[in-house]
């Protein structure tokens, strides 16, 4: 079976976006379900935030980009241009 990730940590798991707001757009999200970032374990934000910095190394090699935006999407709201996957929660 193919797995629909990059990358699986023990907490989280890394996804390129089907739906690209950019090249590169990226999704780290937690395993766990969650309702927003702020429900996350030390251990899940230590773990998301290594690979948050693993993703931006990759990127720059693979895509040479002049600049990074990381976000966190917190409630409903942020989410207004539809689901970016079958979770509570995403940050890109």
């Amino acid at each position: 079976m193919k797995k629909n990730y990059e990358f699986e940590g023990d907490l989280i798991f890394i996804k390129t976006d089907s739906y690209p707001v950019s090249k590169g757009h990226t999704l780290v999200i937690p395993k766990r379900h969650v309702s927003d970032y702020f429900e996350c374990t030390k251990s899940e934000v230590a773990e998301l935030w290594a690979l948050v910095d693993n993703t931006k190394n990759r990127l720059q090699h693979t895509h040479s980009p002049d600049e990074f935006n990381i976000g966190i999407n917190v409630g409903e709201a942020t989410m207004s241009y539809g689901a970016l996957l079958q979770r509570d929660t995403s940050f890109y």
